[in-house]
């Protein structure tokens, strides 16, 4: 996203704030994985596909460096985002179970509100883009 903001000036606002954002839950999934690990908070999620995971970092590590090496414009940037956070939404990702702890059951509902917030601001970006290339409104 940092490499986003620079090679998209127009948007570098949402991008900041988008890895301002992606920081700060990165941090609490860090911390919730070391109360699991201590044993201080339960996930009891036993569908939980890691290898998703790993493809989905994957494939996002790659779209990284394209956009380091290439570069992407402005619509495609958005669309990428958008259907990452979507990715997380519609696959449950942030899912809870009663059997989890209420810790994890917090952050995982926090986590998941961010994220459909995410998704929003990605849309209404995309429509102003539109919009611009439209011929309809200013960026």
């Amino acid at each position: 996203e940092l490499a986003l903001g620079r090679k998209l000036p127009l948007r570098q606002n949402l991008w900041k704030q988008m890895v301002l954002d992606e920081r700060a839950h990165a941090e609490v999934l860090s911390g919730l994985l070391k109360l699991v690990e201590s044993g201080e908070a339960a996930f009891r999620r036993t569908d939980f596909n890691t290898a998703q995971v790993a493809t989905a970092l994957e494939h996002l590590d790659a779209l990284k460096k394209e956009v380091q090496t290439r570069g992407i414009d402005a619509r495609r940037a958005l669309e990428y985002a958008l259907a990452a956070e979507n990715s997380l939404i519609e696959e449950g990702f942030f899912q809870v179970f009663e059997e989890d702890s209420d810790r994890i059951r917090t952050e995982f509902n926090a986590l998941r509100k961010h994220t459909i917030e995410h998704a929003g601001r990605i849309k209404a970006a995309l429509q102003k883009t539109d919009d611009f290339l439209d011929g309809k409104q200013r960026v």
